[in-house]
């Protein structure tokens, strides 16, 4: 299971241009700088985005979305209490705000907090009710808890909201894989490997699943694939870090490991 992806769900706020800010006194110089910090975000200057962020909301305290974009931007500096207190200002100031209770939720789920991260998951989705990201995160926190079938239920709304999901296909490829339903498996696996065709999970995933259906041959030939882009994939226990993979997952990539 994977959610990277997720990690970069909090930019779509970063990317508005129509800002909404009263055109007079400090309010244009405070939409001024929130501009300056965006650039700076984008290029990976977090030290200087945050500081920009920091003026913006020194001129134009109410200033949610500068709020908010700092939380971003500390959040990634690993900064995970100043971000929280970020988004709950931001929250504070604009309370149908579900982009920072998803990014809240965020750090509630890193810190194992589940009932706070739903809370918040739930809170952002009432906001966002389309928002793909939000059911496929609710999907991994049911995911990493074992509760196979509710987090199936969540990536396949995410699915609904976007057939080219590529994150929840495969999200929903480990569950039905860990609850023994292999011809399920396999068609998320392979549609997700058609959707980013070559990426090193999808072909795990194929891999694992053929082997769990008896196709053995098709099981080492993608593992084969696997070693062609590096050969470390043929240790089980790297394999496991670099895909988050862990009990049956992991297991069955042994498996197909020993045939090679």
């Amino acid at each position: 299971m994977n959610n990277i992806e997720e990690t970069l769900s909090g930019y779509t706020k970063i990317l508005k241009n129509n800002l909404s800010i009263p055109p007079f006194n400090g309010r244009i110089g405070a939409a001024e700088w929130l501009k300056t910090a965006i650039e700076k975000h984008h290029n990976g200057d977090l030290l200087g985005a945050i500081a920009d962020y920091s003026e913006a909301i020194r001129l134009y305290p109410y200033f949610s979305q500068a709020w908010y974009n700092r939380g971003l931007a500390r959040d990634n500096l690993g900064q995970a209490d100043a971000a929280i207190g970020d988004y709950e200002e931001a929250i504070r100031l604009h309370p149908r705000d579900g982009d920072a209770y998803y990014s809240r939720g965020r750090i509630r789920k890193r810190r194992g907090d589940f009932a706070g991260a739903l809370a918040d998951y739930q809170t952002a989705l009432e906001c966002n009710p389309r928002n793909r990201s939000i059911y496929n995160s609710l999907g991994v926190l049911y995911h990493n808890r074992d509760e196979w079938e509710t987090a199936i239920d969540y990536y396949t709304q995410a699915i609904t909201l976007d057939e080219n999901y590529t994150l929840a296909y495969a999200n929903r490829a480990e569950a039905y894989f860990a609850l023994g339903d292999y011809d399920r498996a396999l068609a998320d696996f392979q549609k997700a490997y058609d959707l980013e065709e070559g990426k090193p999970k999808h072909l795990a995933g194929l891999a694992i699943t053929h082997h769990a259906l008896r196709h053995f041959e098709q099981a080492v030939e993608f593992w084969r694939q696997l070693l062609a882009l590096n050969e470390t994939y043929g240790d089980a226990e790297w394999v496991s870090r670099e895909f988050d993979w862990k009990g049956v997952l992991v297991e069955a990539a042994r498996k197909v490991i020993a045939l090679l």
